[in-house]
């Protein structure tokens, strides 16, 4: 008989074998490191960026006046409450 029982053995053998199993599952199911198309990812970003700030942009003038007429209603209201 060796140093080791039987069980031992076989144990090692099991671990060794699930280590090599999930190791492959890993490599097969990980995500790739860098996009396969950088150029569109920046184009996608570049454009959303630029329709986020055209939108915005578009509304910024109503946002502001609306801004205005809540703070004034709202100055005015807490004048005669007090």
């Amino acid at each position: 008989m060796g140093a080791y029982p039987k069980e031992e053995y076989a144990m090692t053998t099991a671990q060794a074998i699930e280590t090599r199993v999930v190791k492959s599952l890993l490599q097969r199911y990980t995500a790739p490191a860098q996009s396969p198309t950088p150029v569109a990812d920046r184009l996608i970003r570049l454009t959303a960026t630029v329709a986020v700030v055209f939108l915005f942009g578009s509304y910024l003038q109503e946002l502001l006046w609306v801004s205005v007429a809540v703070a004034t209603v709202a100055a005015l209201g807490f004048k005669n409450n007090s």
